[in-house]
């Protein structure tokens, strides 16, 4: 084997692929539905897959039926406007309860009319068309195809006048259930002649009120608007004035409701040629669910979008994710630029993360949190060690953070304080050893130890915006910084110091075990400093 062979199985990338299992590949797939359609898992893997394959065909059938539309929902509009143009105030209770229960045999007898249909295909259709496909697929096959085309249809038009009947009568049952409890609830009301109540409106409308009252809902004639408007016109003394006005009234409401439909139905076509233009154009709307994490399922992403927008879509997104991934970009966010360039960078610099959740995302519902930081500079490289780290700020059960606060002066070989680090903590004794176990991490000697409370008052007062309110926080991340100084102002950033190349990762800390490029990235830090891992 020469020099410039190379065994693919055997480079440590590939390596670490397949420990990750799934092949090292990202996990990219359809949004599935893990308890099954209306929770019904009996987790048998073939029943479970068959179940869920025939309710997401039913839904997908379904849908149609109950999507809305401009011609339905003026229908709509429609019959319930005639519903209580023609509807008799005053009934009685037993006539509105026959109303109802005449609503519920109607919904009764279509739902079985509709299941039944639907039955009767599949027992005397489809059934024997699946006994002949086991003996004779070809002719099996084009009975299937036959009477599952003719039975969905049939299955789709009853589905489709059972759903527009549940729709309008559940609407008439609304309203009729309304006005019965209406209705007795001011019956009641007005029940006391003598009542203050009572009185008032006899005087407001008539020593009769209270006698009306009474009588309404004893069935004695139609009370309703159509025969209310019908007394008005007949009342009219003039017979070819009447007749106009009968026929003016009659003729503009069914113009319309005529104008309306055919209104509905334009804006029904134009929507039915923009879908199709946009189908042909950008193919059909597709949801996918994206993993680029499979450590982190927590951050999957959902993107939903017509199939030609969607595919450039998916590559951004996961070109942006690697891009950031494992980059700390808020590093430097917040620190004084005078500070920052008069800064020696430390050799070895470690940012400690902490997060109100034990896994990603960091940030979740849109809300702007600062999570709890604290830099270790000059980290002892040997003490890189992924157990120790997590177990001192605060493990697998988290750590308290709050306004109770320790600061520490760290010196060099010389005497001289070359950081302050500080940590809050939720009592004044935690962050103390916190902050003492954290520091024996670095080559820094403790100079002095200081502790205190940071005071509830002013802008950081209980219920402010910088108000500390005590809460547990986990270990999230650990953003590695190494930093090399070289001669060449090209090649890094210039300070006061010099100019310095640096090199930054960010490891995750929330893990229960130790990340698999946990070894690779330190020893890529330590052994090529400032080189970042992309350049060529």
């Amino acid at each position: 084997m020469g020099a410039a062979d190379i065994l693919l199985g055997e480079l440590p990338s590939q390596i670490k692929r397949v420990e990750l299992g799934n092949e090292g590949k990202r996990v990219i797939q359809q949004g599935e539905q893990n308890n099954g359609f209306l929770g019904i898992n009996l987790d048998i893997p073939f029943v479970d897959e068959a179940w869920n394959a025939v309710s997401g065909f039913l839904l997908k059938a379904i849908a149609p039926a109950l999507s809305f539309t401009a011609s339905s929902i003026w229908s709509y509009i429609v019959q319930t406007t005639q519903f209580i143009w023609n509807f008799d105030f005053n009934a009685t209770d037993q006539q509105l309860d026959q109303q109802l229960n005449n609503m519920k045999l109607i919904i009764a007898g279509q739902t079985g009319g509709t299941l039944g249909n639907l039955v009767g295909y599949l027992t005397c259709g489809v059934a024997p068309g699946a006994a002949i496909f086991v003996f004779n697929e070809q002719l099996g096959a084009v009975l299937l195809k036959e009477v599952s085309e003719e039975a969905f249809d049939e299955f789709m038009g009853n589905l489709f006048l059972l759903s527009r009947s549940v729709f309008y009568l559940g609407t008439q049952w609304a309203l009729t259930t309304a006005f019965k409890s209406g209705r007795r609830a001011i019956k009641n009301f007005f029940a006391d002649e003598g009542s203050p109540q009572s009185q008032l409106a006899s005087r407001l409308f008539g020593n009769k009120f209270n006698d009306l009252v009474d009588a309404w809902g004893d069935g004695k004639g139609v009370w309703s608007l159509a025969n209310g408007f019908n007394s008005v016109i007949d009342s009219i003394p003039i017979d070819w004035l009447q007749e106009f006005t009968e026929e003016f009234f009659e003729e503009a409401f069914d113009a319309c409701v005529e104008a309306g439909y055919v209104l509905a139905n334009g804006i029904d076509a134009w929507a039915a040629q923009r879908r199709l233009e946009s189908k042909d154009q950008f193919g059909e709307e597709r949801g996918v669910e994206i993993t680029p994490d499979r450590e982190a399922p927590s951050e999957r992403v959902v993107m939903v979008a017509p199939e030609r927008l969607l595919k450039p879509a998916m590559t951004q997104y996961m070109t942006q994710y690697q891009m950031v991934e494992n980059r700390d970009l808020g590093q430097f966010v917040g620190e004084p630029v005078r500070d920052y360039v008069k800064a020696t960078p430390a050799k070895l610099s470690v940012k400690l993360v902490w997060s109100r959740f034990d896994s990603p995302p960091v940030f979740r519902g849109g809300e702007v949190y600062k999570p709890p930081t604290l830099e270790i500079k000059n980290f002892d490289r040997l003490r890189l060690d992924f157990a120790q780290i997590r177990l001192l700020m605060g493990g697998a059960n988290g750590r308290y953070w709050g306004r109770f606060w320790a600061s520490a002066s760290l010196l060099d070989g010389w005497g001289n304080i070359v950081a302050r680090p500080k940590l809050f903590a939720g009592s004044e004794s935690e962050a103390e050893n916190m902050l003492i176990g954290l520091l024996a991490l670095s080559d820094h000697e403790i100079g002095t130890l200081s502790t205190g409370e940071e005071r509830r008052i002013g802008r950081k007062a209980p219920g402010r915006a910088l108000a500390k309110e005590t809460q547990l926080v986990y270990p999230a991340y650990m953003t590695i910084l190494n930093a090399e100084k070289v001669l060449s102002e090209e090649e890094g950033q210039d300070q006061v110091s010099g100019t310095y190349r640096r090199r930054e990762q960010r490891l995750p800390l929330w893990t229960e075990t130790k990340p698999p490029e946990w070894e690779e990235v330190i020893n890529e830090l330590l052994t090529n400093p400032g080189v970042s891992p992309t350049a060529s």
